[in-house]
């Protein structure tokens, strides 16, 4: 094979390669978009739960002063335990959208 269309073969190759990697390139900037989106809405959501665990931690102060427990301060802690479970959920997906994102990030460079 002489040396010039061995050259040329290298450069095709070479385009496709550049071409694969750009749309590879326009993929991960699509997911990463979605990926934020994504945690905006989990932040958005993560501040209503927070904002009424407060308000359901307040509810069940007159408990703690030593009320009886009846089905009403049952409810507000099932209530509470739920909210909880719920802030650790979506604080857990912000974290893994973020370290998801950085990693997209540096598969950019």
């Amino acid at each position: 094979m002489d040396p010039k269309s061995t050259v040329k073969i290298i450069n095709k190759d070479i385009d496709k390669l550049e071409k694969e990697y750009a749309r590879g390139k326009v993929s991960v900037h699509g997911i990463m978009k979605e990926q934020e989106a994504i945690m905006d809405i989990a932040e958005k959501e993560l501040e209503k739960v927070k904002k009424k665990i407060i308000i359901t931690r307040k509810s069940l102060e007159p408990y703690r002063s030593g009320k009886s427990l009846d089905d009403d301060f049952l409810t507000m802690k099932n209530k509470y335990e739920r909210l909880l479970v719920r802030k650790e959920q979506l604080e857990k997906t912000v974290q893994i959208v973020l370290e998801s994102i950085g990693r997209g990030k540096l598969n950019l460079i």
